[in-house]
């Protein structure tokens, strides 16, 4: 028997009843003799058991194995291998027995079995043999009475000896369970005593660790150590404290660490890794009020290991540096003031690892960064209010951080170009650590900082890091202080510009500045550049000044970020503004976005504290919000009128960020003002339109009137009516009602006037109403329905977005009431729907797509009693088209109805009449429809999951096998691909079950040709390449036999260029290997010329990968079903031109668009493939 494998037995079901019974069951067939010497001595157990009436329980085998074992070894030679079998036996009936069955004392009867055969037997006994008499031991020692050290003594120090042993199995073995004894103790009493066991180990063997951690290791010396005995028990017992330290009284631990302590020396030796280990341990498992003084002495110890950088291990040196972190954690938080004379210390030698290799380095900086984190703001309580400069170098703190602060900034003195990215991390923490004091402790580095700004190149990669860590600066001491110390100027008689550089990162970091401070030091920055543009003579001079008081005014957004005294300047602020609005042109982007950001940062805040106070400071509340709200509010008529005449002055890039401006005052500027103002502003573009066409007929009526472009007038009369639009969609938000009553009036003109083509905006505008104040068409319901309908529009997808965007607040209107006598009009809506969805553009085809799925949509994301019932009545009117239609309605309606069901599949199930109708349908005789539902069950077996479509199964089958013997549209090769589909995700058989007698060679065929697919070209091909291997070997028989009378008539291309040509179409299907099927996906090829003109080639390929969903609206917005075919031959020039004699009706479509061919993936076989 192989006695090491004996113990390797995996646990019993705690259920098991009768363990001999279980034994034979898992391994009565095994020919393992482990496994059948262990079913021998379980039947044994069991006879005895018998013999004695005894039950078959557990407890009772385990009595009866603990007997046999004590038996065995009371003989005088105890037979090793049948201790081997009884413990292997026993480590399976333990763990079915519960506590409760197995009292204290009956546990220690068994406990000194155990002990005693451990201690007799251990030498002859296999490692697997005595692995399990020792885990027996441990899970019997914590069943007995844990507060009588009497009772623990002996087989605690039995376990205790085995955690050296050289076996490894035993040695593991016995770690944990002496691990789960000291966890399992209550009594301090027994506590403190298996300590002192364990504590008298280490002790034998500091005399070891002495000699070892004095000597410095070096190559070589690892093996020495192997050999010595001594030495490795060393390390078994160093591995045992690390699973102990946590459970021993604090008195043990405190020695520990003073022991392990003196066994760290500053060179690297054979225990400095467990020593750092068990140092970690007793550092996170201990309080730090206890042990003050040993953390020191180890603060001091690490810093001296460390401070030798390359002379000892990198790895160590990141272990040093993790424990000196976790070490001043524990000073700082009971010994402030020692933290703060030690700082310098540790902070020095962590500094020089910033240069090194990437992981010491990166510790390095962890270390640095936790260890200045814990200036808090108890130890930075010194300002400039409280404490002069003078003052502060004197402090034991500040002393400390201006030792930290000059060691940073020799590290970038040391560094060349840009400092490295570790440093500059520090640096900013620091920065923002400091926070105001940085102004006294961090210029020198602030300075430093910059010079490196000055000389670095513009695009190094590093330049950003660099900035940001000036921005950490800007965050810390704000801008006020900062530009004190390097600030932006102008010198207006030489022409030159100071420090512009730091204006980009002003702009991203400047958070809570003050208004005052922009319109006392930045406003007249600008004004004085702008003066000075206009004394120049040179034109790139002065575009260059432009361009530095530009950027001059950028810097007002990030002023206008959370400000401090928002109410207080706001009037001041505004009063500058709308000057420069009126002289600086290069300035109105940037008082756009500071009025959007004043606006928005203080509605943000009262709407949801949260997510503003992330960059809001402390001082900004919701109450300083809505001050600021209602100084807002008062003061924007002032500007908003201003702001109005430059948007329609200016050029089209400036006017969407001005009329988000415009939108952001209107929004909180009471009514009747934005009213005044914008019937203003339509009275001036009305008188401007009167002089546009007095201008118009002076010129018609004069000779030269030759000399005037034609159409210029109309179009800037357009231009100027499309902006009042634009103007009064930008007035929606916050409008009362007779505010909207007067934009409404505007956009429904600028919609019924047949002069304005271009609509886009008006229904812009009418959506916005419809989105921020849907009381509105509820309330005019008839007269915007007329509206919308009555608006027709052929070319301008734009315009029927637009339309479609409005038509959609209608439809969901009606459908949530659910009223009947709302149904006429919500089919009217879906008429428009469903022609669109037959529109020739596809774009408009796709508006159409785009707004039935937001109708569903919004229809199940309601809030209304039963969301449901709306959705189930949309289903129902689009259901309602499939009968008593034309066949071009009524397969618009399919692909509604497909576009839905891909988006949904669930809803098949919650409305059944879908499948049934379309079922239905797929027994038309009008092609066009017989198209659409094939298009259906595509998508719906494209999408559904393999157990929802085995519950369709026999409808989808019986439904599209009918289909599967007409060729012609390419119905055959559409029933292929959904039958493979289903093959794939149901299986064959569930398929073969549900398939009438007729069809069962048209399946065998599928899956044959699928099969000489995957085996004949040696490449599998997902499931959407619709030619199979058979139909295209047979197509391409017959293409050799065509082009071999051509080749004669016509001089046709040779067979050598047709196999190549066939070889790289065929290359196109390897990339789709083992993908799932995309519906709806189209194939693009690049069209040959050819300079026969009846001859067509037939390519047979697979689908390009494109995604599933934008697969589905491709193919819906394909070419539209049931429209006539283009009947055309190719040119020489590669264009396409009728021909009687072209056969069209058995080509794919194409659309034709430089040079590219579009064919869709269901014609992609034609049938010269080869199909019946």
């Amino acid at each position: 028997m192989d006695t090491e494998d004996v113990g390797e037995i995996a646990p019993l079901s705690s259920s098991s009843s009768d363990v001999c019974e279980s034994l034979i069951s898992r391994y009565g067939k095994s020919s393992a003799p482990q496994h059948r010497h262990l079913i021998a001595t379980a039947a044994a157990m069991r006879s005895i058991l018998q013999d004695e009436s005894l039950p078959l329980s557990p407890p009772a085998y385990f009595a009866a194995a603990i007997s046999s074992i004590q038996n065995t070894a009371d003989g005088k030679q105890p037979d090793p291998q049948t201790l081997a079998v009884l413990s292997s036996f026993m480590s399976v009936v333990l763990p079915l027995i519960s506590p409760s069955s197995l009292p204290p004392a009956k546990a220690s009867e068994a406990v000194a079995v155990l002990t005693s055969v451990v201690r007799e037997s251990s030498q002859s006994l296999s490692a697997s043999a005595l692995r399990s008499l020792i885990k027996a031991l441990g899970c019997l020692l914590k069943l007995v009475d844990l507060n009588d050290w009497n009772t623990v003594r002996v087989p605690l120090e039995t376990l205790i000896a085995f955690v050296v042993d050289k076996r490894p199995k035993v040695r593991k073995c016995a770690h944990a369970c002496v691990e789960e004894v000291f966890k399992s103790f209550t009594s301090r009493v027994v506590l403190k005593n298996a300590s002192k066991v364990l504590s008298s180990l280490f002790n034998g063997y500091m005399p070891t660790a002495v000699e070892l951690s004095s000597v410095r290791a070096a190559k070589g010396f690892k093996s020495r150590i192997v050999s010595k005995p001594e030495h490795l028990e060393l390390l078994h017992t160093l591995n045992l404290l690390k699973l102990i330290i946590p459970v021993l009284p604090k008195k043990v631990n405190r020695k520990l660490l003073s022991q392990s302590n003196e066994l760290l020396y500053s060179h690297f030796s054979p225990l400095t890794r467990p020593i750092f280990d068990v140092l970690a341990t007793l550092l996170k498992s201990m309080k730090a009020k206890f042990i003050v003084s040993e953390v020191e002495e180890v603060i001091a110890s690490l810093v001296s290991y460390v401070s030798l950088k390359e002379k000892n291990p990198p790895d160590t040196i990141v272990a040093a540096l993790k424990l000196l972190t976790c070490a001043m954690g524990k000073l700082h938080d009971v010994e402030k003031n020692k933290w703060i004379l030690t700082l310098p210390s540790v902070f020095v030698p962590i500094a020089g690892f910033l240069r090194h290799e990437s992981q010491r380095a990166q510790q390095a900086v962890d270390a640095m960064i936790q260890l200045t984190s814990n200036l808090d703001e108890s130890l930075l309580s010194l300002t400039t209010d409280q404490i002069s400069d003078d003052r502060m170098k004197s402090t034991p703190l500040s002393s400390a951080i201006k030792k930290i602060c000059a060691v940073i900034g020799k590290n970038l003195d040391n560094s060349r170009g840009i400092p490295d990215e570790q440093t500059l991390t520090v640096v900013s923490h620091l920065f923002l650590q400091l926070g105001k004091n940085s102004y006294f402790f961090m210029k020198d580095i602030l300075f430093k900082l910059s010079n490196l700004v000055v000389v670095v190149e513009e695009g190094d990669p590093s330049m950003n890091h660099l900035q940001d860590c000036i921005g950490s600066a800007v965050t810390a001491l704000g801008p006020e202080k900062l530009l004190s110390l390097i600030p932006i100027s102008f010198n207006a008689e030489n022409l030159s510009c100071s420090n512009f550089w730091l204006i980009p990162i002003l702009k991203k970091f400047v958070v809570g500045a003050s208004l005052k401070y922009f319109m006392d030091n930045i406003v007249p920055l600008a004004q004085s550049i702008r003066k000075s543009c206009s004394k120049v003579d040179k034109v790139h001079l002065e575009q260059h000044l432009r361009v530095c008081a530009s950027g001059v005014w950028e810097l007002l957004p990030a002023f206008c970020c959370y400000p401090t005294d928002t109410s207080e300047n706001l009037k001041d602020l505004f009063t500058i503004l709308v000057a420069a609005l009126k002289e600086d042109s290069y300035s109105h982007e940037a008082i756009a976005m500071s009025l959007q950001e004043l606006v928005n940062s203080n509605r943000n805040l009262l709407r949801d504290s949260n997510a503003a106070s992330k960059k809001a400071f402390s001082h900004y509340t919701k109450e300083t919000a809505s001050k600021n709200i209602n100084a807002l509010s008062s003061n924007s008529p002032c500007v908003l009128e201003p702001l109005i005449d430059v948007f329609f002055n200016s050029p089209p890039q400036k006017q969407a960020l001005l009329k988000d401006a415009i939108s952001c005052l209107a929004s909180i500027t009471d009514s009747s003002v934005v009213k005044d103002l914008f019937v203003a502003s339509w009275g001036r573009s009305r008188l401007m339109s009167e002089m546009v066409e007095l201008d118009k007929s002076e010129h018609s009526s004069h000779e030269a009137v030759g000399k005037v472009p034609k159409n210029k007038t109309r179009e800037e009369q357009e231009l100027r009516r499309n902006l009042v639009v634009e103007l009064a969609s930008s007035l929606v938000a916050g409008a009362d009602e007779d505010l909207i009553c007067t934009l409404y009036d505007h956009i429904k003109r600028s919609l019924e006037d047949t002069d304005v083509t271009n609509k886009t905006d008006a229904f812009f505008g009418l959506r916005r109403i419809f989105e921020d104040h849907p009381w509105f068409f509820s309330s005019r319901f008839d007269e915007l329905m007329g509206l919308l309908l009555q608006l027709k529009f052929d070319r301008d997808i734009l315009s029927i977005k637009g339309r479609l965007a409005c038509l959609q607040f209608l439809l969901v209107h009606l459908l949530k009431n659910n009223s009947e006598n709302d149904n006429g009009k919500a089919f009217l809506i879906l008429n428009e729907i469903i022609l669109v969805l037959k529109d020739p553009n596809k774009d408009a085809r796709g508006a159409a797509y785009d707004m039935l799925l937001a109708v569903s949509s919004n229809l199940k994301g309601s809030v209304a009693a039963n969301p449901d019932a709306s959705l189930q009545q949309l289903f129902s009117m689009i259901l309602g088209y499939l009968s008593g239609s034309s066949p071009h309605i009524m397969s618009g309606a399919i692909s509604a109805l497909s576009l839905l069901i891909y988006k949904d599949p669930d809803l098949i199930f919650s409305i059944p009449d879908i499948m049934h109708s379309v079922s239905i349908l797929l027994q038309s005789k009008a092609v066009e429809v017989v198209k659409a539902a094939l298009g259906f069950m595509k998508v719906l077996v494209s999408c559904l999951q393999a157990q929802d479509l085995q519950k369709l199964l026999s409808d989808v089958v019986n439904g599209v096998l009918p289909w599967s013997s007409v060729s012609k549209n390419h119905f055959r090769a559409k029933v292929r691909l959904i039958m493979e589909i289903v093959i794939r995700k149901c299986g064959l058989d569930l398929v073969k079950s549900v398939t009438p007698d007729k069809y069962c060679g048209f399946i065998r065929n599928v899956v044959e040709l699928r099969q000489t697919n995957v085996d004949g070209k040696g490449a599998r091909t997902c499931v959407a390449t619709t030619p199979t291997a058979e139909s295209s070997a047979k197509g391409l028989q017959k293409r050799k036999c065509i082009g071999s009378d051509d080749l004669g008539k016509n001089g046709s291309r040779s067979t050598s260029a047709r196999k190549e040509k066939r070889r790289k179409t065929l290359r196109g299907t390897d990339y789709c290997k083992g993908k799932q099927l995309k519906p709806f996906e189209t194939v693009r090829y690049r069209g040959s010329e050819r300079k026969n003109s009846h001859r067509t080639s037939r390519q047979s390929d697979g689908p390009r990968g494109s995604t599933a969903k934008s697969g589905l609206k491709h193919r819906l917005m394909g070419p539209v079903e049931g429209t006539e075919r283009q009947k055309s031959k190719r040119s020489a020039s590669g264009s396409f031109t009728k021909s009687p004699n072209s056969r069209g009706s058995r080509k794919p479509r194409r659309n034709v668009e430089n040079g590219t061919v579009s064919i869709r993936l269901q014609i992609i076989c034609s049938r010269r493939s080869g199909d019946p």
